[in-house]
């Protein structure tokens, strides 16, 4: 197994998804001789112009921040989706090792969408990275599908899963979260009707970043599990979201079968980790502290 690696200003590091949330806030935060690339110099739908481009930089480490997150729309038109989070992944992994960089790709809660397994209470225990996935739509399919081509891919691959990221918003991807969009929604003097049924560990790309880093500094290639602490339901999180704002609005709970989404969504995606107790493995801030930063140093 390849040894851990630690980033220092002198690491020659490319990013790929730069212009989203995640990979902005890397791009912004990270030490190193920084390579942001986007959509139009690296496309995962392009693998000889990404093999072109990434040896032409000669990284040492790779940060995937690039991926198909329209859950919904993923299950009406699959292909873009699974050419993006399922082939193009395979190709990059096939990049990073014929070059010898490190990779880092992240993946996702939505993996989990099994019924959870209980304590000797009833209560649901977070899935930890031994835990075997069980997607439930093609987005998830599709995110496990890329996860085991890299596995097999020979390259030195760190699998980071998070659940329901919020950073700046950026032009890639969504452009949105889920934040920014009840914010709006009140702006707009939109109904909030948000769901109750579905826990869930929402993390914030400022704590995000940093924990990736020391996962790599102190271990080696693998599949980890890093979230901010905490857990609650989509309405919890929606009523945090506009109390912090100073915002006396309504925020209506619903069922998940009230919400017309057409994918299926996990009851119960909250991560745990088996490294839980390493002196070493992050410990990501309180989902309420990192809302409230986040929501502090937004812009207007």
């Amino acid at each position: 197994m390849s040894a851990s690696i630690s980033v220092t200003p002198q690491t020659r590091i490319a990013i790929i998804g730069a212009e989203g949330q995640l990979g902005r806030q890397f791009a912004s935060h990270t030490p190193g001789i920084l390579f942001p690339l986007n959509r139009t110099k690296a496309d995962l739908l392009n693998p000889s112009a990404l093999s072109q481009a990434l040896k032409e930089i000669q990284p040492e480490l790779i940060i995937n921040c690039a991926a198909y997150n329209l859950v919904d729309k993923a299950e009406s038109e699959p292909e873009p989706c699974l050419q993006v989070n399922t082939l193009g992944v395979f190709h990059l992994g096939r990049i990073a090792k014929e070059i010898g960089a490190t990779l880092v790709h992240f993946t996702t809660d939505h993996l989990f969408g099994a019924t959870p397994r209980l304590d000797a209470f009833g209560k649901p225990i977070p899935w930890v990275e031994t835990d075997l996935p069980s997607p439930i739509g093609v987005y998830s399919a599709s995110k496990a599908a890329g996860e085991n081509l890299l596995l097999g891919s020979g390259a030195s691959v760190y699998i980071i899963r998070t659940c329901g990221l919020y950073g700046v918003p950026g032009q890639g991807g969504k452009g949105t979260n889920f934040v920014e969009a009840i914010l709006r929604a009140v702006a707009n003097k939109r109904p909030l009707r948000v769901v109750c049924d579905q826990y869930c560990t929402p993390t914030s790309a400022a704590t995000l970043q940093p924990a990736v880093l020391q996962v790599l500094k102190h271990f080696p290639p693998g599949i980890y599990h890093l979230t901010d602490q905490g857990s609650m339901t989509w309405c919890e999180l929606a009523r945090a979201i506009c109390e912090m704002q100073g915002l006396h609005v309504e925020v209506t709970p619903i069922g998940t079968h009230e919400w017309p989404a057409a994918a299926k969504r996990p009851y119960f995606s909250v991560l745990g980790s088996i490294h839980h107790n390493h002196p070493d493995y992050p410990k990501l801030a309180p989902w309420r502290e990192s809302l409230r930063t986040y929501l502090a140093n937004r812009p207007a």
